[in-house]
């Protein structure tokens, strides 16, 4: 079975203050069309992946407090990216056990897009790297809304001034 151990087994990591953690005996797969390294030893130090070598060679000193998982049988493979979803709040968690690290939402109101992302990077909710999308009328903003019928302003960002776009 085929997973992104990284964003897995974090969700099962007895403490999930620690910063530094090692992954071992998992088949790695990098996605750059090299062999898969079996027995591979992943050593995370914060959010940074600080060492990567399989188990015939000399492990590294580990970081004092290093928690290490157990992922023989696993895979690990680069974070999965779903470039077209339509986000709901229960997706969240639901994205990081199968591996998906990153999503591009393209059909929710704007201002509830704006208030998930800001969820998301806050930390008060748990989920993906989040990016988003929407329409884009520039000038007035009936303009825009002339030809969307009942969806208007649903999605808009109305921008008048290099100010607007930069919020």
């Amino acid at each position: 079975m085929c997973l992104s151990v990284i964003a897995t087994l974090l969700l099962a990591v007895p403490d999930a203050n620690a910063t530094n953690l090692l992954i071992q005996g998992a088949t790695l797969i990098d996605g750059t069309g090299k062999p898969p390294i079996v027995d591979a030893r992943i050593l995370i130090e914060g959010n940074v992946i600080r060492k990567i070598w399989n188990g015939t060679e000399a492990a590294p000193n580990m970081p004092p407090g290093t928690q290490v998982v157990d992922a023989r049988g696993k895979f690990v493979i680069p974070g999965l990216i779903d470039s077209h979803v339509h986000y709901r709040p229960y997706m969240g968690e639901m994205f990081l056990a199968h591996g998906v690290t990153a999503v591009f939402d393209l059909g929710n109101p704007l201002a509830w897009q704006t208030a998930v992302k800001k969820g998301l990077n806050s930390g008060k909710i748990r989920g993906p790297r989040f990016y988003f999308c929407s329409g884009i009328t520039i000038g007035n903003e009936a303009d825009g809304d002339a030809s969307r019928g009942a969806l208007a302003g649903r999605n808009l960002a109305n921008m008048k001034t290099p100010a607007d776009a930069k919020q």
